[in-house]
């Protein structure tokens, strides 16, 4: 796993290629649990029987679980430390070029496209490719957006002696509560 220092330190990372997960099985369990839970259950993806007659000559996973599973194969990827607030942005494109047969592994390799800074927060853009284990091309291409606010840096007084500012908080209490901000907003 590639760990970053800080958001700056990510966005100056752009055009890097951050590595590749670990790999993942899809199993027809998660294709039916899946399909039960957005209603994309057509065939193709949960009657196997069925789908060994179909093009694929067998199940293949909904192109929406393999984006689903993105975030949990680029986290083995990547961590960027003192962020108090990371969000799905939206994505600026998504394909499908080939299927994500049932029983396959599946990876994730992420490279970082570009970075915008803005009120809310950095809006950082990661290329993201899903390949199935021994295929000639990528499942998925997707350009993804991810939205990170850093947490604020504790306030510091200029003196080591508490008592010399009165209602000054010592670099401690002040981390203690930008912690304690942290675990709210992103719980």
């Amino acid at each position: 796993m590639r760990r970053f220092g800080s958001v700056e330190e990510l966005c100056a990372s752009e055009g890097t290629e951050l590595g590749w997960s670990g790999w993942f099985t899809i199993t027809q369990e998660d294709v039916d649990r899946f399909g039960e839970l957005t209603g994309s259950d057509d065939w193709i993806h949960t009657d196997p029987r069925r789908a060994a007659d179909g093009p694929f000559g067998r199940a293949i996973a909904q192109g929406d679980l393999v984006l689903a599973l993105l975030p949990r194969m680029t986290h083995e990827i990547y961590h960027v430390d003192g962020v108090a607030l990371r969000l799905a942005y939206g994505s600026d494109r998504v394909r499908m070029p080939s299927v994500v047969p049932v029983g396959e592994r599946i990876r994730a390799c992420v490279k970082v496209l570009g970075s915008t800074q803005g009120p809310a927060g950095y809006r950082i853009t990661v290329g993201t490719e899903v390949w199935v284990e021994g295929a000639d091309r990528p499942s998925v291409v997707a350009d993804v957006v991810h939205l990170l606010r850093p947490v604020q840096p504790a306030a510091r007084t200029e003196s080591a002696d508490p008592a010399a500012a009165p209602g000054a908080a010592t670099s401690v209490e002040a981390g203690v509560r930008a912690s304690a901000l942290a675990g709210e907003v992103t719980s």
